[in-house]
């Protein structure tokens, strides 16, 4: 059978879907459509009556998340998917994605780019991400503290571009640190294509008073793994994670930063990065 072909190029990484039927492609990934002789990762796509048939019975149960289970059977790692009604199972060796055939294709659900990036040095992070002038700053906090406050006060003060307001990848390509807008963005709606040389990594909390301060050692790791996108299921992968962290957290300076949700928040930070 001739199959549908989309290429997507997120974070750098050339990412390449197979279809056995058409792909509409959502509007967070129209900018990320490229045109690429060879891939660096390969999905294959098969509409099928039940994605849950793809899981084997004797799998178990080894993660649970929003929108996601994690199951393991022989060392094999199948996800499940289940987002608004619609379901998909991958299957992580094969990157197999069986998508409900009765259903509208949501591809970008079902792709594992938060363990897919660990192989090009990189990690996901729950963050948004600004450019301003050459330098990446993200802010990263629980959903509601102010990520995408603290970077629209950045573009009405600074004028600095806002590149994500909720997933940014970060990666370690040719001996720097860049950081990259992806599709996932959450409710903020802002998804760009761009990367840019990333300067700080800014942990966010609430405050009548402005508060900043550089994080390091236990501290700085600790406030990473809470704010990364990880594959905590996998012991490997987990591993790979802590190299990748311990190596940005030592090129790459963190902070704590307790604020306000005006101008000046912008002010504390802007004498730091």
């Amino acid at each position: 059978m001739d199959k549908i072909r989309c290429d997507l190029s997120i974070a750098d990484i050339k990412v390449r879907i197979f279809s056995d039927r058409a792909l509409p492609i959502q509007d967070n990934l129209k900018n990320f459509c490229a045109d690429f002789e060879s891939a660096d990762v390969v999905y294959i796509t098969l509409a099928v009556n039940n994605p849950d048939d793809y899981i084997p019975a004797d799998a178990k149960r080894v993660y649970d998340g929003a929108g996601m289970t994690v199951f393991e059977s022989d060392g094999r790692i199948y996800h499940r998917y289940f987002y608004g009604g619609e379901l998909s199972v991958l299957d992580v060796e094969s990157r197999t994605i069986y998508l409900n055939a009765t259903r509208p294709i949501n591809i970008q659900r079902s792709l594992s780019l938060e363990t897919e990036i660990l192989d090009f040095d990189g990690i996901f992070m729950h963050a948004s991400l600004i450019k301003v002038g050459d330098k990446g700053v993200i802010f990263s906090a629980p959903s509601g503290v102010g990520k995408s406050t603290q970077a629209a006060l950045w573009e009405k003060h600074r004028g600095a571009r806002v590149l994500n307001g909720d997933r940014a990848a970060v990666r370690f390509v040719n001996g720097k640190w860049f950081a990259y807008g992806s599709p996932w963005a959450g409710s903020s709606g802002i998804y760009v294509n761009d990367s840019v040389d990333l300067s700080a990594i800014v942990f966010l909390g609430q405050s009548k008073e402005n508060e900043i301060k550089k994080l390091g050692g236990a501290a700085a790791f600790g406030a990473m793994m809470k704010g990364g996108i990880f594959p905590y299921w996998s012991k490997a992968k987990m591993s790979r994670v802590c190299a990748v962290t311990e190596q940005l957290l030592s090129q790459i300076p963190v902070y704590e930063l307790k604020c306000r949700p005006d101008e000046s928040a912008v002010e504390t930070l802007e004498r730091f990065i």
